[in-house]
């Protein structure tokens, strides 16, 4: 799968990694996961490795994306997540969804270092598992 994630619970923490090509129904499957994760609904934060993915999404699709976080608002916890890249387009793709779920509470910033990321959601060093390394 494209897309996976860890829960650090003691850190209130969602990591992801997303790599290779990822399509809508990547992020839909993705959402169901999230659903029926006991150990993500303890999550406030979320950061979002996105280093290595050839994102294949629409900016129509990435709109129904948001509509679906939005749909299930008050089943899925309302994170801080920060979401990293080194290329543009992914970087753009991820500002677009971040201006999409600002109405749902949700904060979403988007980062080119793991460090920087890590700053913005103040884990840093109380993590022993720097995606980093």
């Amino acid at each position: 799968m494209p897309i996976d994630y860890v829960t650090e619970i003691s850190l209130g923490l969602s990591r992801m990694t997303v790599s290779g090509r990822v399509i809508f129904a990547d992020l839909e499957s993705l959402v169901r996961r999230q659903l029926n994760d006991p150990d993500y609904a303890l999550c406030s934060r979320e950061l979002v490795d996105a280093r290595d993915v050839t994102p294949d999404v629409t900016s129509d699709e990435l709109r129904r994306y948001a509509e679906l976080i939005a749909r299930h608002n008050g089943s899925l916890p309302k994170t801080r997540t920060a979401i990293v890249t080194n290329d543009d387009l992914t970087f753009g793709l991820a500002r677009m969804y971040s201006g999409m779920v600002e109405s749902t509470g949700r904060e979403v910033e988007v980062f080119r270092t793991i460090a920087d990321a890590e700053r913005w959601l103040e884990v840093g060093a109380a993590s022993t598992k720097s995606l980093d390394a």
